[in-house]
């Protein structure tokens, strides 16, 4: 029988930046592709609404993006672990609390501001949403980047906004 070695340190990194590379991509084009469409009356009720709830849920990348902007007092964290924070692109002016320490970190997070949670794909900022809402946490307002977020975008506004 053959003996399946897992893969180790620098090429398992090398592995999953390739991985996240390519659905990156994807998802870059998939939100090209609707960037173009208007939002309909719906759309916008449904944002007057969510800007009275405390736990709005995840966003897409571009609803995010808007939300962010919109807000100056917002407050960002980055959930994920150090192998996948340090190194890679993140928010200006970011928090970065890892997932695995929210539980015994989350009363660090203001309770006077509206937060919203990123990681780099998407994947790992819903369970951290999740476990912060059940401990129903005390904040303004809780959301989360439900998919890649616009890191770049973001970062380039904020430069602008603080000359």
């Amino acid at each position: 029988m053959k003996t399946i070695y897992p893969l180790k340190g620098t090429v398992r990194r090398l592995v999953a930046a390739i991985c996240l590379t390519c659905v990156a991509s994807i998802s870059g084009a998939m939100a090209s592709c609707s960037e173009t469409i208007k939002p309909s009356n719906e759309t916008i009720m449904t944002q007057e609404k969510k800007s009275s709830e405390k736990f709005l849920g995840g966003l897409s990348p571009d609803e995010a993006l808007a939300y962010m902007k919109a807000t100056p007092d917002i407050y960002i964290i980055d959930v994920r672990e150090p192998e996948w924070y340090d190194g890679y692109t993140q928010f200006t002016g970011n928090v970065h609390i890892p997932r695995s320490k929210l539980a015994e970190r989350y009363k660090e997070i203001p309770t006077d501001r509206p937060v919203i949670l990123n990681c780099g794909m998407g994947m790992v900022a819903p369970r951290a949403y999740e476990l912060l809402k059940e401990l129903d946490i005390d904040v303004k307002q809780l959301s989360y980047i439900a998919g890649s977020p616009r890191f770049r975008k973001y970062n380039e506004w904020k430069s602008k906004q603080n000359r």
